[in-house]
């Protein structure tokens, strides 16, 4: 019996799935008091699952935002717990056209 350690990593763009000894191997007890038998499993089937799993995983920002046709950002901003130097972002953002909001805008700040 020899000792093997080892992974496979299959990546495509920001997905990965890896393919540990376990998952690659089959050990099953020996007939009769022999040793046991060690063969790879059914790698070419674990392989395409996972090359499978990874690509269809993976999205681009490019095409993310590509399908997005309406977005609506809801921010909920607090002065007290913001760094120094972005304190005065709550007081900033309802200041800006309305053009960048699009039609819809609502802002509203607790009072401090």
């Amino acid at each position: 019996m020899v000792n093997s350690y080892f992974h496979i990593l299959v990546r495509y763009g920001d997905q990965f799935e890896v393919l540990d000894f376990r998952r690659l191997v089959e050990v099953r007890p020996g007939t009769g008091g022999g040793p046991p038998e060690v063969r790879l499993a059914n790698l070419e089937y674990t392989l395409t699952a996972a090359i499978k799993k990874v690509v269809q995983g993976f999205q681009s920002v490019g095409s993310v935002l590509e399908h997005i046709r309406k977005a609506e950002l809801i921010a909920i901003v607090s002065s007290a717990n913001l760094p120094e130097n972005l304190k005065d972002v709550p007081e900033i953002i309802p200041r800006r056209p309305k053009s960048w909001f699009g039609r819809r805008r609502q802002t509203q700040f607790p009072p401090h």
